[in-house]
């Protein structure tokens, strides 16, 4: 699948701040098999599981950080590359 996504912006990145370990969501289990992809209808939430990856949290403090430049943990965590389409960070 191509979404055609050209860049991202992150908000309300502080309430990550101080967790060991955050987890997100990468796929789904659906009837066993795991699919990147959720179902397409309402009906197919009921017997899915989310997949997770866990990532390193961060100790410091995000509050005001604008920029990837600005938090070396937060942007290993967050795999986010100092690429022109990812300019956008708030808190």
């Amino acid at each position: 699948m191509n979404s055609s996504v050209s860049g991202l912006c992150i908000t309300k990145l502080d309430v990550l701040d101080g967790l060991d370990t955050i987890r997100i969501c990468v796929g789904y289990r659906v009837n066993g098999e795991v699919t990147p992809e959720p179902p397409l209808s309402a009906r197919g939430y009921a017997g899915i599981e989310p997949v997770y990856e866990e990532l390193p949290g961060w100790p410091e403090s995000t509050v005001g950080v604008t920029t990837y430049q600005g938090c070396r943990s937060m942007r290993a965590a967050t795999r986010a590359p100092a690429e022109p389409g990812q300019r956008c960070l708030s808190t």
